[in-house]
């Protein structure tokens, strides 16, 4: 009891849950319009182009086939579920710590730099689209580094107490969407 204790208090340290929540609320929302075109950068810096098209034009040996793009309707979607769930729908989900701890506010950070990241590479500034996609890049790997800790420090309560402390179904919304965008 005191060492699931020690983790509810380790949830509920600064930075505020519901701040965090709202936080990585908008910032998913902003990237949300932005890359489906209704950002406030998307009228100011269109270059009547789509990213296929400029895919296209600058292939690379890691350039995925068109149908991989696919993929981002479940990142987003997974993404959308996580900070849904934290804002409106559940306390716990909110101040659990894969989401304090894990999450933080790097998901602004990805979500910022991913928001940048259209209007540069929609203009062909390939080397600022490269310094958004780093930004993005290290920042998901602070997200998905960060609740692996959370998740080891968690193991270990769990296999000393016989007690469950993340359930599966915690995995699927606050953890695989995040580790879904880092392995795209």
């Amino acid at each position: 009891l005191e060492l699931r204790m020690t983790m509810i208090e380790s949830s509920t340290r600064c930075p505020t849950p519901l701040i965090l929540s709202i936080a990585n609320a908008l910032a998913y929302t902003l990237n949300s319009l932005e890359t489906f075109g209704y950002g406030p950068f998307s009228h100011a810096f269109s270059s009547n182009q789509d990213n296929a098209s400029i895919s296209q034009k600058y292939q690379t040996i890691i350039t995925p086939h068109g149908i991989a793009f696919s993929i981002w309707a479940l990142i987003f979607l997974g993404e959308a579920a996580c900070v849904f769930v934290a804002v409106v729908c559940s306390e716990r989900c909110r101040t659990h710590p894969l989401m304090v701890e894990g999450v933080s506010y790097w998901f602004v950070a990805v979500c910022l730099a991913q928001t940048a990241w259209s209007p540069a590479f929609a203009y062909e500034s390939m080397l600022l689209s490269t310094v958004f996609m780093t930004c993005i890049l290290l920042a998901l790997i602070m997200i998905v580094t960060r609740q692996y800790n959370v998740v080891t420090k968690v193991l270990d309560i769990e296999s000393t107490t016989n007690t469950t402390l993340i359930p599966s179904s915690y995995y699927w919304l606050l953890q695989f969407p995040f580790e879904l965008h880092l392995g795209w």
